[in-house]
């Protein structure tokens, strides 16, 4: 006898897109804690307004950028030049690199801005950043911290993920098993194979005898109007009877002229 077993695909698909839109719910998730843990990153940029000086405590060695921040900033095509010097409590000046190529741009919490020089600190300690008069088009402030681009790329790539790969795979998968765990039990219900209705069918029309009667010989069809028909297409003509015997000879004898007439 069949039982609910019997029906398939079995109900551990539906765990798996439930497994897969958790999933996808979770890298948006992390994408949210990222977006949030950046902004909580570019809040905590240290800042001098330009011009200006200001002091840079650095807890840790490393690289890090300097970004240029003003209106319009994070898509500008081009920004002015500002002389920036970095130097520590000793005097000596911090080697600073223009950055080449491609660039780290944001637009958040209030601030817009994009990286234009790097440096790395090799003691950890207070520095004062010293910033010159600007062209145009001229930053507001300059603002130093770690890379973001890390930061950035992965949350751009836990949302694509979600949105365009584990979300619809969640919904494909729990459609097709729900389409086809119905077809089986319509088919287990209906003593059928999968996809045959249940209800037998004797076919779009009924069942003929023939298309004629028998008939005595073949059909020829009439002889159309200029139609020329060999002799084999008539059918032969009927024998004609035979001739009938001759009269038998009278007893009595012609009338003959010369004998008189009888009375």
């Amino acid at each position: 006898m069949d039982g609910p077993s019997s029906i398939r695909p079995s109900r551990l698909w539906y765990w798996v897109a439930a497994g897969l839109l958790v999933a996808a719910l979770a890298c948006v998730s992390f994408a949210v804690a990222g977006f949030v843990s950046l902004s909580h990153q570019i809040n905590a940029f240290q800042r001098v307004r330009v011009p200006g000086q200001a002091d840079m405590s650095f807890a840790s060695p490393g690289g890090y950028l300097i970004y240029f921040e003003g209106p319009g900033f994070n898509t500008a095509s081009r920004t002015g030049t500002v002389r920036v010097l970095l130097q520590g409590t000793d005097g000596l000046p911090v080697p600073i690199s223009r950055l080449r190529g491609q660039s780290e741009t944001y637009s958040m919490t209030g601030h817009g801005g994009v990286a234009v020089a790097s440096f790395t600190i090799a003691r950890p300690g207070t520095y004062v950043l010293s910033a010159g008069l600007p062209s145009s088009p001229a930053p507001v402030d300059i603002a130093v911290g770690r890379s973001i681009g890390a930061g950035i790329g992965a949350t751009v790539i836990l949302i694509l993920v979600a949105v365009f790969a584990l979300g619809p795979a969640a919904v494909v998968v729990g459609i097709v098993t729900a389409v086809r765990r119905h077809r089986s039990r319509r088919a287990l219900l209906g003593g059928g194979p999968p996809g045959w209705s249940g209800m037998p069918t004797a076919g779009p029309y009924p069942p003929s005898a023939g298309p004629y009667p028998p008939s005595a010989g073949p059909y020829s069809p009439p002889p159309q109007p200029g139609q020329f028909l060999p002799p084999s297409a008539f059918p032969p003509s009927p024998p004609a009877p035979p001739p009938s015997a001759d009269p038998p000879p009278s007893a009595d004898p012609p009338p003959s002229d010369d004998l008189p007439p009888r009375f």
